[in-house]
């Protein structure tokens, strides 16, 4: 079937509120996969078997993601949190290793800055035809790497800047030379950001505001939720309390639900009132 622009989940929520939508994985498996890629990443033939036990079965909740493969041995990239530190655990594959990563503390090297760009086709006909466009864009401070499924392919095309945690939506080849300016410069995008990983849903809709506001990225020294008010303190001191309210509705999630117009309910979150405590 022809590809129709205007008939796919990502023109049909083209409308839709992106910040705060942003998944919270606590680590990211990023292994390499021959193409072409099944539906479910962890579903591909050449895939290791106790590959997908071993992180199906981790202590931390981590996303098995796929790439392209650089060589002849299976490489694989762990990224793990370390307090406010993103490192990166490389190796060429081997169970007890990627177990080892997996598990205790976070290992490895603080991450060189990556763009992860889903070029999924095979799990929404958005990815593989927005994303692989995406791919053409070159960086001297960070590498794209292709990737499977990052999750919310109605904002497509999708993307994860690392070390940063960072998601993003709706970019388009011509904005990518000044997204990637402003990412190597820590300025906001708030026309494609969709949210930090590190923190939920209504944090990552305060953090986005105190990105504008602050012209930097807001570091956080503690974060308190409670119902609709959502406390934080930066790292330099100040503190802000602002009220989000959780809202949800129905809408087509996937391309493949359009013929048969499934719709999935989704939440999201509306920054009400920010305001400065001290």
């Amino acid at each position: 079937m022809p590809f129709d622009p205007c008939n796919t989940c990502s023109h049909l929520n083209r409308d839709t509120q992106m910040t705060g939508s942003a998944p919270t994985e606590q680590a990211y498996v990023v292994v390499e996969v021959a193409k072409p890629w099944p539906r479910k990443i962890k579903k591909a033939a050449d895939l290791p078997e106790e590959l997908r036990a071993i992180v199906k079965r981790a202590p931390v909740d981590g996303a098995l993601i796929g790439t392209p493969p650089s060589g002849s041995e299976r490489r694989v990239r762990v990224y793990r949190r370390d307090g406010l530190t993103t490192l990166c655990d490389s190796f060429a594959y081997n169970p007890e290793r990627l177990q080892e990563a997996l598990s205790g503390q976070p290992k490895g090297s603080p991450a060189e800055p990556v763009l992860l760009v889903c070029t999924h086709g095979s799990r929404d006909a958005c990815c593989g035809r927005l994303g692989v466009p995406l791919l053409k864009a070159t960086s001297p401070r960070r590498q794209l790497l292709e990737c499977s499924h990052l999750g919310g392919h109605r904002f497509a095309p999708v993307v994860l800047a690392l070390p940063e945690w960072r998601f993003y939506g709706r970019l388009t080849p011509e904005a990518m030379e000044g997204f990637l300016e402003r990412l190597a410069a820590g300025q906001p995008d708030p026309v494609h950001y969709r949210g930090c990983g590190l923190w939920p849903g209504p944090v990552q809709v305060v953090e986005a505001e105190l990105w504008k506001r602050l012209g930097s990225p807001p570091r956080f020294r503690q974060v308190e939720v409670e119902e609709e008010t959502v406390r934080v303190q930066l790292s330099s001191g100040e503190q802000y309390e602002a009220r989000v309210e959780k809202s949800s509705f129905e809408t087509i999630a996937s391309c493949r639900d359009i013929d048969d117009q499934k719709m999935k309910n989704e939440k999201y979150y509306r920054l009400q009132e920010l305001l400065v405590l001290k």
